[in-house]
């Protein structure tokens, strides 16, 4: 009976196909392969029983082919799954890396301009305090000299 924990392996890589299927596709392959499984498990049920009671009998024809094509199917379900996901992943990454690109282009502007900005608006200040400290001044030494001078209007 060493098939029987080799089919609780495949119900479980099964059960975690089922999960982890997001698609639509996902699910009609994950399906196909269950079919196909349940199939292979009718084939090889009669062969179970036979060796169970000492039987030693071989295969009949009819089931040998029904688990070859189950085997084929199961095989064909998988590689399309396996690609499908490839697929998947494919379309991820570059997702990914376009939106990687694109924060890193908009990080170096941020690099390259904000420096920049902040050097034009340092200079705007300067300049508007250079003014107001100017017409101050000049405020306050006409106080001095006691004349009204009328500045910037």
């Amino acid at each position: 009976m060493r098939t029987a924990p080799r089919r609780a392996e495949m119900a479980d890589a099964v059960g975690l196909m089922r999960t982890s299927a997001i698609t639509e596709r996902d699910h009609k392959l994950v399906h196909e392969i269950e079919i196909n499984l349940a199939a292979m498990d009718t084939a090889l049920a009669g062969l179970d029983c036979a060796r169970v009671n000492g039987e030693n009998l071989d295969m009949p024809e009819r089931d040998t082919q029904l688990l070859e094509t189950a085997v084929e199917r199961i095989a064909e379900a998988s590689q399309n799954l396996r690609t499908h996901n490839r697929q998947l992943i494919d379309t991820e990454e570059t997702k990914q890396r376009v939106l990687l690109g694109r924060m890193m282009l908009v990080r170096n502007l941020t690099l390259i301009l904000g420096p920049i900005a902040g050097i034009v608006l340092g200079w705007r200040l300067t300049s508007r305090l250079q003014q107001s400290v100017s017409t101050l001044a000049i405020t306050l030494r006409s106080a001095a000299s006691n004349k009204v001078y009328t500045v910037g209007e």
